[in-house]
């Protein structure tokens, strides 16, 4: 393994960092610049002491631009991208108390989510082995959102509940991957691997979640307690990415998913015990010469003891990936696996203490 400091003094040197930069150098390179202005309008409501709530919405101005380098002939020439976006979104929310323990909220609104600065990059990458490559898209635009929520809320004691909730969500203009044939000067027609607008889907689920002390047990029992949540999610999709179709799936978005928590808090002793799980996900949508690509379901079982020695100093000890578990990759049609993660388990100590 090279030594950082040998590695920087011998190669980038005052001659190489003030050199004027190459044609390679400038197709290299690109910068996205994005200034925002938005501005909002709220308003509170009640309707007698039970029902609540606000509604508003946001305006957003956004200027962007993306600048590179293209190549005409031999000469290198600077290009610019300019794209203004004028979005508005609204929202509402609502939370009525049904009795003294049960409350319920309504919510919906419009959101927006912009497409990051290397899906945006006026650059192209292009394979010195294969008549492929992969570049940004600049005239990409956000996509938005409709989304909308409700839940119930049971406290059935001080020290506990039960929560229910449904969501939905709906996008239009996703951004997704696509194939195109585009010339390349000295290299002709090459298949680019790029992002579009266009995808459009739904994602439909539900979540419950439990919270409780159990504060009925005798001394120094009443101090222990228990979370736990669950969340199921659906998707109703169907985009185009690169030369594949893919049907009902969301990258990173798993279906299932849940926490499970035992926690002890007495005195000057606190400690915590989580395992926590998701399904498998996708994380890649492949290409022409790869399959859509999946992160295995992975849980991680986690810890940590703390010990309040005065009013101003606490020891801990924090235990990660306890079990040692191991998070998998692969491709699918056929199944290929790709990589095996593995962090380790991980325990820290640390003292904390007020002066």
């Amino acid at each position: 393994m090279p030594i950082t400091s040998v590695f920087y003094d011998k190669l980038f040197t005052d001659a190489v960092a003030n050199a004027p930069l190459s044609a390679g150098d400038l197709r290299a390179s690109y910068v996205v610049t994005e200034k925002t202005a938005s501005g909002y309008v709220r308003a509170d409501y009640a309707l007698g002491t039970s029902i609540t709530g606000n509604i508003g919405v946001r305006y957003v101005h956004t200027d962007q631009v993306a600048s590179g380098t293209l190549t005409i002939g031999t000469a290198p020439t600077p290009a610019s991208f300019p794209k203004t976006f004028n979005n508005w979104l609204p929202s509402f929310n609502l939370r009525a108390e049904l009795s003294p323990t049960l409350v319920a909220r309504l919510a919906a609104s419009r959101v927006l989510t912009r497409p990051n600065v290397t899906q945006s990059a006026p650059q192209i990458s292009v394979s010195t082995d294969a008549p492929t490559g992969s570049g940004g898209n600049p005239e990409l635009v956000p996509f938005l959102a409709t989304q909308f929520d409700g839940s119930l809320e049971w406290y059935f004691n001080r020290k506990g509940s039960l929560t229910a909730a449904l969501f939905y969500k709906a996008m239009d203009n996703y951004i997704t991957a696509q194939n195109i044939n585009v010339e390349i000067p000295g290299r002709g027609t090459i298949l680019l691997s790029t992002q579009v607008n266009g995808g459009n889907a739904k994602v439909y689920g539900a979540e419950a979640a439990y919270n409780q002390v159990f504060t009925f047990l005798p001394k120094p029992f009443d101090g222990l307690g228990l979370q736990a949540s669950y969340t199921h999610t659906s998707v109703q999709a169907n985009y185009t990415a690169g030369a594949r179709t893919i049907e009902d799936q969301l990258i990173g978005l798993s279906k299932n998913s849940f926490n499970l928590v035992g926690f002890y808090d007495y005195g000057p002793v606190s400690a915590r015990l989580s395992y926590t799980w998701r399904d498998k996900y996708l994380s890649g949508t492949g290409s022409t010469t790869q399959t859509p690509s999946y992160v295995d379901a992975f849980g991680s079982l986690d810890g940590n003891l703390s010990f309040r020695v005065t009013d101003k100093t606490t020891v801990s000890l924090e235990a990660i990936n306890i079990a040692g578990a191991r998070q998998y990759s692969y491709n699918d049609d056929p199944l290929r696996y790709g990589e095996i993660h593995y962090w380790g388990r991980t325990i820290l100590f640390g003292v904390r203490t007020e002066f």
